[in-house]
């Protein structure tokens, strides 16, 4: 059995899967982002490709990663029960770790494909700057993850996650002075 404070430590860093709908959207979403990624790296390996459908590629993937990050982190801070403000720091860290794992792992291929590349033809390998772009977003993602997290411990959502001295409950009712 796990004990309550288990549960949303558990529930708060990933432990705990969401069932339903959300989950399978969240999971669809991350998979799509992964594919979305490796597709524009691909398309980016060979030459004479055209530059504007890569860029296409590398937006689409930078937007794809950006609403993953809203909807995780949406769905995280309305699920019950409600987080406390270490859960949400934890939450934040966990999530920051994903974004730069699929970044680390777009890095990787980047590489193993131009070695590979530079391999097979012969030709010299270059690092060009087409992954600055992946970086780019990487970062708008992780200042969104960072914001987000800061906004709900500043601001109280729904008498869960907050400053601790202010809860929506105790903000809806005015104290009376006795």
């Amino acid at each position: 059995m796990i004990s309550t404070s288990r549960h949303s430590s558990l529930a708060a860093v990933g432990g705990v899967r969401h069932a339903g709908a959300s989950g399978f959207l969240q999971a669809g979403l991350e998979l799509l982002v992964i594919v979305v990624g490796a597709s524009g790296l691909i398309h980016d390996s060979q030459l004479g490709s055209a530059r504007i459908a890569a860029t296409n590629l590398h937006n689409l993937f930078g937007a794809l990663l950006w609403l993953w990050v809203i909807a995780r982190f949406h769905s995280r801070v309305n699920e019950l029960p409600r987080m406390q403000a270490n859960d949400l720091r934890a939450f934040a860290r966990h999530l920051s770790r994903r974004v730069y794992l699929l970044l680390y792992g777009l890095m990787f291929l980047k590489l193993s494909l131009g070695v590979l590349y530079s391999a097979l033809h012969g030709a010299p390998f270059v690092l060009d700057k087409q992954f600055q772009s992946y970086l780019a977003w990487g970062v708008f993602a992780l200042i969104t993850i960072h914001a987000s997290a800061a906004l709900c411990l500043r601001f109280p959502i729904r008498g869960g996650v907050g400053n601790g001295r202010l809860t929506y409950r105790e903000s809806a009712s005015p104290k009376r002075q006795g």
